[in-house]
C-alpha cells in the first residue's frame, strides 16, 4: 500500500488532487484521465487500499461512512 508522506508529497512540483470513489466507475475515469495528461499527482481514496495498490501516484484508506 502506497502512503503519503511529506517528502514525497514536497519532493516534485505537482501538486496533488484526491479522488473519491477512485475504484467505481466514474472515479476510476478520473484517476485515469488526470494521471494521463494533468499536472496534478493523484490520490486514490479507497476503502480498501490493498486491492488496489497502483491505482494512482497514492491509495490511501477513506470511507466516508466511517468519519
Amino acid at each position: 500500500m502506497k502512503t503519503p508522506s511529506s517528502t514525497t508529497a514536497l519532493s516534485n512540483n505537482k501538486k496533488l488532487i484526491a479522488v473519491f470513489g477512485a475504484t467505481g466507475q466514474q472515479g476510476g475515469g478520473v484517476v485515469r484521465a488526470l494521471q494521463a495528461s494533468s499536472p496534478f499527482k493523484v490520490r486514490a481514496l479507497t476503502r480498501n487500499p490493498g486491492k488496489h495498490p497502483d491505482l494512482a501516484d497514492e491509495v490511501v484508506e477513506a470511507d466516508l461512512n466511517r468519519p
